[in-house]
């Protein structure tokens, strides 16, 4: 399974991509504009989006460490 941002939305439809046998899984468009701030979907989408990025945080900055130590 390859991860990409947006910017690779219709990555399988390429045709340098063809015949490849690879599960594509691209990060979510926001979609909370469309969103009253008070729904209880907004509020939900929120959370899972502060507790993705406190984890990814928690990761990137070792791996940053361990890139600047070693090249």
């Amino acid at each position: 399974m390859e991860c990409a941002d947006t910017g690779y939305a219709g990555v399988e439809k390429r045709p340098e991509h063809e015949g490849h046998q690879v599960i594509w899984r691209g990060a979510a468009r926001r979609t909370d504009q469309k969103l009253g701030k008070r729904s209880a979907l907004y509020k939900a989408k929120r959370k899972i989006e502060k507790a993705t990025a406190q984890v990814r945080a928690k990761v990137e900055h070792p791996v940053r460490v361990i890139k600047r130590q070693f090249g």
